[in-house]
């Protein structure tokens, strides 16, 4: 009964009053529960019926969640009126999503994300990604899905509603801070952050956080985890969490770190839910409503509807075509009257926002344009700089003010002029008024993406100090490192020259932190991508990479041939269209990458499986699947003309316990705990070695066994793994260079269960 009196008690306390502490009488089996909320005094009695807490609380019988979304606790109601009243009207296009481990075709993204958030795993807070390109409408989905359950709750078809977090540009706020500007916006008197964690863990509230690979990219992923380890420490491995963000990589970093058994997380399992890109289904919906939306008397259905098909039609924008942003962006100026031919979508496209601004808008008395296209920019790309230097994705006002004083010079433009432009810049075009406070931020991440990337790729050009000091501030938010690529191809600049560049500032100082050589890495990486928009395989021979990461990164289709990579890392990167031929590598580490055994080619002399690899993923038929036997590992890697395996000679064990050892650590690319005791375990732990392999498992160190309350508050024995899963897996090398806990355990694995 502890157990229970113990959870109460944890679960009450954020709604007291601080500085009052909640008094607890037993009796018998009941408890009575009385605290201070508001400067009122409140009791309720509660009961342990069957494994559940039944209530009694201002005279009124009700379940335990009931209980804490009632009006005199969170207001659950009173919430969902204010998610309704403050969502802005829009007509939205059903777009499709998948689980990329199912075999389903894709659905409508509403209707899957609610069907993995209800059918969650037990003993474990889930961890629900959902992973999309910048533009690709994710963040209009969740926004929806977060408007959906409010309603279906109002009208009591729903017992739990999403609690939508905007973490994009967040930098220096922690997720306290961004969970607790999210509470203060919907005005709920009742609802404040430290209630947060006891409605997770009740599955009464799911948070979704909008921008997660931001909060985890700032400053470094292992300062930056710390905000979330702290809220994620409070669920004790129950409840679910939704995040957003642009690939897997940024959801195995996660996992990685919460491994660890310092940590201090409860079991954590993660799924996956990919936005599909739209297709001619999702354009023709769109496209109908949103002529509808905003006619133009000039424009008729159908000639819009083709105009916009054969923007879309281009060799360079075919791909754009999938992605609501840049199709909601040429129907604007389509729609405004402003004509867009087959060239780059995306030039044209703050090109002609920027001439409507300086034709149409920004004009003296006379109706002469007050600025050049050029200032404009320049102005746009300061206001960029602003936020990323001040690690912001908005501005105040006066701020802004400040930057149009600055880039339009007065003693050239005039005071008079100066003044008028001071006043309006906050309304230029790309700008919107800040959802969080009295500031003016982008009209899409897109937009600052490419402001700062102009900035950046002139900086490549002309100012190296400038471009270590800007990317040494934090990691590169999505579309950066693809827009000042752009501009560099546009340049006519040289492969060798941005690889040159990057490698120097990659190297720079004694200490280099390691977001700043992922941002040196994706700069070359997207170079790469934009310089062969045109070609079906570009090829680069010569090239000298140094001190480089390329983490996270989906390489084009490429041919890099007789190259060097010196002291480079290629991590959770996806080489499946690469070709690495004829080149040299010397303290080259490839952990967790994904190859096609059909098309990658991996000759690099100077490396060797047991030394150079940490982990390999496959991809075949769409799918991506991680490796875990040795034997595997050597036969691909020899299909991609890998050279050096020949000397890494696995260790020999029985292939029953491997296809056991197989399985479980199936489990652990997933989730930071195995529970034995769960059913959906029992293949596992009902093999005839289980015990031994799991007695193993703990002697030598490569996993902890650790016990948590579960929901009902018994407690529960788990393992925890101390060692990422790709690193056990390269274990199995007689040679292996490997912690000495994974060494142990493969050591006694071989001594206990040797190959017949």
């Amino acid at each position: 009964m502890s157990d229970w009196k113990d959870k109460i008690r944890k679960d009450l306390v954020p709604f007291a009053n601080s500085n009052t502490k909640l008094d607890c009488l037993e009796n018998g089996d009941e408890f009575i529960v009385t605290w201070v909320a508001r400067n009122k005094k409140l009791t309720a009695s509660f009961r342990i019926v069957e494994e559940k807490i039944n209530v009694t609380f201002e005279s009124v019988s009700m379940s335990y969640s009931s209980f804490l979304a009632s009006p005199s606790m969170s207001d659950m109601l009173g919430i969902a009126g204010m998610i309704l009243q403050m969502h802005e009207e829009s007509f939205f296009v059903d777009t499709k999503a998948k689980n990329p481990e199912s075999v389903d075709n894709s659905r409508s993204a509403i209707r899957l994300l609610s069907d993995e958030v209800i059918n969650q795993e037990q003993g474990s807070t889930n961890v629900l990604f959902v992973n999309a390109d910048a533009g690709a409408g994710k963040t209009e989905v969740l926004k929806q899905l977060v408007f959906d359950q409010a309603d279906k709750y109002i009208k009591g078809d729903a017992n739990f509603l999403y609690l939508y977090v905007n973490a994009q540009g967040r930098a220096l706020a922690k997720l306290d801070e961004a969970l607790a500007t999210e509470i203060q916006d919907l005005r709920a008197s009742n609802l404040t952050y430290h209630v947060v964690p006891t409605l997770t863990r009740n599955n009464i509230i799911v948070p979704i956080i909008d921008g997660f690979d931001e909060l985890l990219g700032v400053m470094g992923y292992e300062d930056s985890f710390s905000s979330l380890r702290r809220f994620l420490a409070e669920l004790h491995g129950q409840g679910c969490l939704i995040a957003s963000a642009r690939s897997t990589y940024f959801q195995q970093e996660f996992l990685s770190r919460a491994n660890r058994p310092s940590s201090g997380l409860g079991g954590i399992t993660i799924s996956q839910i990919d936005i599909q890109p739209w297709q001619d289904e999702e354009l023709d919906d769109f496209l109908d409503k949103r002529f509808h939306q905003e006619p133009n008397p000039q424009l008729k259905l159908e000639p819009f509807k083709s105009a916009m098909v054969r923007i879309f039609s281009a060799d360079k924008n075919a791909m754009l075509k999938t992605k609501p942003f840049f199709l909601s962006a040429a129907a604007a100026l389509l729609l405004s009257g402003v004509s867009i031919n087959e060239d780059d979508l995306l030039e044209q496209l703050v090109g002609g926002f920027i001439e409507r601004e300086r034709s149409e808008k920004l004009l003296d008395k006379h109706g002469k344009s007050l600025l050049s296209v050029d200032q404009i920019r320049q102005f746009l790309q300061l206001v960029s700089e602003e936020m990323w230097a001040g690690e912001v994705r908005s501005l105040d006002r006066e701020t802004i003010k400040e930057i149009a004083d600055l880039a339009f010079d007065a003693n050239k433009i005039g005071p008079d002029v100066s003044r008028i432009l001071q006043e309006r810049a906050s309304t230029m075009a790309f700008f919107t008024n800040s959802t969080h406070r009295d500031g003016v931020e982008f009209e899409h991440q897109l937009f600052f993406s490419y402001f700062l990337g102009e900035s950046i790729a002139a900086l490549a050009i002309s100012n190296s100090d400038e471009l270590f000091r800007t990317l040494v501030r934090a990691t590169l938010p999505d579309g950066v490192a693809s827009s000042a690529a752009r501009r560099l191809v546009a340049t006519g600049r040289a492969a060798a020259d941005i690889v040159n560049e990057c490698n120097g500032v990659a190297r720079r100082g004694s200490i280099r932190p390691l977001h700043l050589r992922e941002n040196a890495g994706a700069l070359i990486a997207e170079f790469i991508r934009e310089d062969g928009v045109d070609e079906q395989c570009n090829e680069y021979e010569g090239l000298r990479f140094s001190g480089i990461v390329f983490a996270g990164i989906v390489f084009p289709q490429v041919a890099i041939v007789n190259s060097s990579f010196l002291d480079v890392e290629f991590r959770r990167s996806d080489l499946s269209k690469c070709e690495i031929k004829n080149c040299v590598g010397k303290d080259l580490i490839l952990q967790d990458i994904t190859v096609n055994p059909s098309y990658t080619s991996l000759d690099i002399n100077g490396v060797s499986l047991d030394s150079n690899v940490f982990g390999l993923r496959v991809r075949q038929e769409g799918r991506i699947r991680p490796i875990f036997r040795l034997s595997e590992v050597r036969k691909v890697l020899s299909q991609c003309s890998f050279p050096g395996i020949n000397d890494a000679e696995p260790i020999r064990i029985d292939d029953n316990i491997l296809a056991l050892v197989e399985k479980l650590f199936r489990k652990f690319d997933r989730s930071n705990v195995f529970w034995p005791t769960d059913d959906v375990n029992r293949n596992i732990t009902q093999d005839e070695n289980w015990d031994k392999l799991m007695g193993i498992l703990i002697s030598s160190g490569l996993v902890v066994q650790e016990r948590v309350s579960a929901q009902s508050g018994a407690p529960r024995p788990h393992l925890r793994l101390t060692v990422p899963s790709e690193v056990v897996v390269m274990g199995q090398i007689q040679s292996g260079k490997v912690p000495e806990q994974v060494q142990n355990f493969w050591d006694d694995l071989k001594s206990e269960w040797p190959a017949n």
